[in-house]
């Protein structure tokens, strides 16, 4: 631009002025990058060379799992369904952990002793079978204590 021939002669004068300026910025800018920018590219590259194997691997994962996954089409909704039920489970424990605790404030408002709701229902526990008894064993039921 500063030698075209097209130009005036004061916008050449002023073109060249403007190269001069550009280049000094190019070469604090180039300085500023060799002081600043390439230390730190230079250590992103090396924990990018360290992270690949992990990448290469967890992408080879997420391969099976898609692959697993178009092979049983049926297995995302199986797991809704799991997750569905352990909820409600955890729901359900959590409302008679509630009621034991409600039942205790009660009592201790009133002045009873409490009996823990597990030790006075303990017959009709499904986990233990019959009153301790193994599930399956002869043993009969007990009365339900009173």
């Amino acid at each position: 631009m500063a030698e075209n021939e097209g130009l005036g002669r004061w916008a050449r004068r002023r073109a060249r002025g403007e190269l001069k300026d550009v280049g000094a910025r190019f070469d604090v800018a180039m300085q500023t990058w060799r002081a600043v920018g390439e230390p730190e590219a230079q250590l992103l590259e090396a924990r990018r060379r360290q992270v690949a194997p992990e990448v290469a691997r967890l992408e080879k994962a997420q391969t099976a799992r898609e692959a697993f996954l178009a092979e049983h089409p049926d297995i995302p909704e199986r797991i809704s369904d799991l997750c569905r039920a352990t909820e409600a489970r955890e729901q359900l424990e959590n409302m008679r952990r509630s009621e034991i605790l409600r039942e205790r404030r009660q009592a201790r408002q009133f002045g009873r002793s409490v009996t823990p709701h597990t030790q006075r229902c303990s017959w009709m526990v499904p986990k233990c079978g019959l009153r301790g008894a193994p599930i399956g064993s002869a043993a009969r039921p007990s009365p339900p204590l009173r």
